[in-house]
């Protein structure tokens, strides 16, 4: 199954499209999926649950330079004082899913909140509690 965007009344230039079908995501800026349609593992006549459709505008943004003896990170984002996020970087063993391929493990999420957590509190000076 393809879909493309045909028309989008009203939507920022700079947001990014997402669609879902079943377990598989596809999202790419607005520009490209006007041009570029996603395409998705199943025949229009297998079809048996609804598209789940976001828009998504992007809230801060930056770059990080990756190291290649380096793993943990922490980021920041420019004239967002209260905005910062911790990353955890490491080679992968093999063909270990992700979260994108449907894998997501609670305490990963969970490590990775406290390592943002731990970070804002070292950038603000004050206890996030």
């Amino acid at each position: 199954m393809e879909v493309l965007v045909t028309d989008a009344f009203g939507l920022p230039d700079d947001c990014l499209v997402s669609i879902r079908y079943g377990t598989t995501r596809r999202q790419a800026p607005l520009e490209s999926v006007r041009s570029q349609p996603f395409k998705f593992p199943t025949q229009l006549d297998e079809l048996s649950e609804p598209l789940k459709i976001d828009v998504l505008k992007p809230l801060v943004s930056t770059r990080l330079v990756l190291h290649p003896h380096e793993e943990q990170y922490g980021i920041g984002f420019d004239h967002e004082e209260e905005i910062a996020m911790g990353l955890h970087v490491r080679a992968t063993t093999g063909a270990e899913p992700g979260p994108g391929d449907g894998a997501c493990s609670e305490s990963n999420g969970k490590d990775s909140a406290s390592s943002a957590k731990d970070y804002l509190e070292q950038r603000l000076g004050c206890s996030l509690e």
